[in-house]
């Protein structure tokens, strides 16, 4: 008797471009539309692509399980697989003991909901409570705090501004914390207050967000030559930062990336 092997089922079923990218567009526009309204259909095709790509770095081939996977680097955050605040959820990637793709790929998706149903509630896929925060953003209380001692009160802060996910994260944070503020520094900032506001992005969007392609307004600030002033640059990336999280809430329409604040 002829039988297939599960292997060669799965080699069936094998996501490929461009005809999954198709579907994840249509998939992703009915479940992520608000995510999604912010980033064109270039920086979207990108996007697919980029998780396509990581998604099979992990063994992940098919169309389902690259699916999830991108649905997770949505909620997640695009290096979520490397995030030390993620570690209880990306730690099963790696699983020796976990040989099936799928069974793998729904054990990481079942821990993510159960991650961010604590930190979040039941049913959200981001944290609003949070992107109301960022949009009156306390920019003088901040400076005040990490000028009286930064390592303390950045700590201090973080857990004030999302105490949910602070408790789950934060034996994680030392090590973020240093390498954010190494990466704020390269990108222009030296102040306590652009530091902090840099890391607090962190905190909130993934430790990869100034390279995540959903941030296309945020990149564009960032990494902007013409964007030499410290004090213009954290005040356009302030600007765009809020108009990001009053679209992703529903507060405002989509602005052109050209729009910069004063």
């Amino acid at each position: 008797m002829f039988l297939i092997k599960k292997e060669q089922i799965r080699a069936f079923n094998k996501a490929r471009m461009p005809v999954f990218e198709e579907k994840m567009i249509d998939h992703l526009s009915n479940h992520f539309r608000r995510q999604l309204s912010i980033t064109d259909k270039k920086g979207l095709s990108k996007f697919i692509k980029q998780g396509y790509e990581t998604a099979q770095k992990h063994g992940f081939i098919t169309s389902y399980e690259c699916c999830l996977y991108i649905d997770l680097m949505i909620m997640l955050g695009h290096g979520f697989d490397s995030d030390p605040q993620l570690s209880r959820v990306n730690e099963i990637l790696t699983m020796q003991d976990i040989a099936d793709p799928t069974e793998r790929i729904n054990l990481v998706y079942k821990r993510a909901l159960e991650f961010m149903e604590k930190i979040v509630g039941k049913k959200e896929v981001f944290p609003k409570t949070q992107f109301e925060k960022m949009i009156n953003f306390p920019f003088d209380e901040l400076g005040a705090r990490l000028n009286a001692g930064f390592q303390k009160n950045i700590l201090i802060f973080l857990e004030t501004f999302w105490p949910e996910k602070f408790g789950e994260v934060d034996k994680k944070l030392s090590g973020l914390i240093y390498n954010g503020m190494r990466e704020a520094n390269d990108l222009g900032f030296t102040t306590s207050v652009n530091i902090g506001y840099y890391l607090t992005l962190v905190f909130l969007l993934g430790h990869r967000f100034a390279t995540d392609l959903q941030y296309p307004w945020l990149m564009k600030v960032l990494y902007d030559p013409g964007l030499k002033d410290e004090s213009y640059k954290a005040a356009c990336l302030h600007f765009m930062a809020r108009k990001h999280f009053e679209v992703l809430l529903g507060n405002t329409a989509v602005i052109n990336l050209n729009d910069r604040g004063n």
